[in-house]
């Protein structure tokens, strides 16, 4: 599989909406003003699915680290890592990172890892970018190696800076559930800032966005007539992968799948 076609969720020439250029520079000031805070200084970027919130992160990172080699720059010399929780997206980031002068490999990493290594070298970070951060540990997962309280806690006593891009609606395991009184209480002693992606990057039509939302809210409303969005319902699930495969066939980009938890494949010889 192409570098192309892998990382098109990630596409480095996209071009950001004005929305997503303020909050980078929103979080590049904070980082700049709480550069050595201790404890941790949080920013939590807030956004549903689509809202774009992946493509910021990918984009403000990689300014971090061009940043990290230039004297002039205040975040010369900084150690900055970008962490993901699934394996096809670490993979991903792996192949940007191949492609960009100013990534390495190493600056990519999943979390239990991530705070076992810090943990055992006794090192801190400067800054610590978290994809899917709703997706961390909020409790201890001997099996996975994770033997702390919450992941959440021991990234925050492993930098000076945490930025977590999380969409609360997003639940995936019990072992991994974090609710905004959670997060209130873990964060209470620290320096907090927060911004939110409320654009629809994926479909543009308010109407099918309403109708989403107010069915997640345990609403059904009339079926959205539209003609800039197609969203469909079946009664079976071949119908679907039919149809999935049909326009497949026509854009290359079509996929298929259950969870985020769904075991989909990047680089391989299986379709994902």
């Amino acid at each position: 599989m192409s570098s192309t076609s892998s990382t098109f969720v990630l596409d480095a020439k996209a071009a950001l909406t004005a929305q997503q250029q303020q909050v980078i520079q929103q979080i590049l000031t904070f980082s700049q003003q709480h550069r050595h805070s201790d404890p941790a200084a949080v920013f939590l970027l807030y956004g549903g699915a689509g809202s774009g919130k992946s493509v910021l992160l990918s984009r403000l990172f990689t300014q971090l680290q061009q940043a990290a080699s230039s004297p002039e720059s205040p975040f010369f010399q900084t150690k900055n890592y970008l962490l993901v929780n699934h394996n096809e997206m670490l993979k991903i980031y792996w192949q940007i990172a191949k492609e960009t002068i100013d990534l390495h490999k190493k600056d990519f990493q999943k979390p239990t890892p991530f705070i076992n290594q810090l943990a055992r070298t006794k090192q801190k970070a400067d800054i610590v970018v978290v994809d899917e951060a709703q997706l961390l540990l909020s409790q201890s997962d001997h099996f996975n190696r994770f033997n702390g309280q919450n992941q959440l806690d021991d990234l925050m006593r492993s930098a000076h800076i945490v930025i977590l891009a999380l969409d609360l609606n997003q639940v995936v395991k019990l072992k991994s559930f974090w609710s905004a009184p959670m997060l209130q209480k873990h964060l209470a002693h620290h320096v907090v800032a927060h911004a939110t992606l409320d654009e629809q990057l994926r479909q543009h039509d308010s109407r099918v966005t309403d109708w989403i939302d107010a069915f997640v809210a345990g609403k059904l409303r009339p079926w959205p007539k539209t003609a800039a969005y197609e969203l469909r319902t079946f009664d079976d699930g071949l119908p679907l992968f039919a149809w999935t495969k049909a326009h497949d066939a026509e854009s290359g980009l079509s996929r298929l799948l259950a969870t985020t938890d769904f075991p989909f494949r990047v680089f391989s010889h299986q379709d994902w």
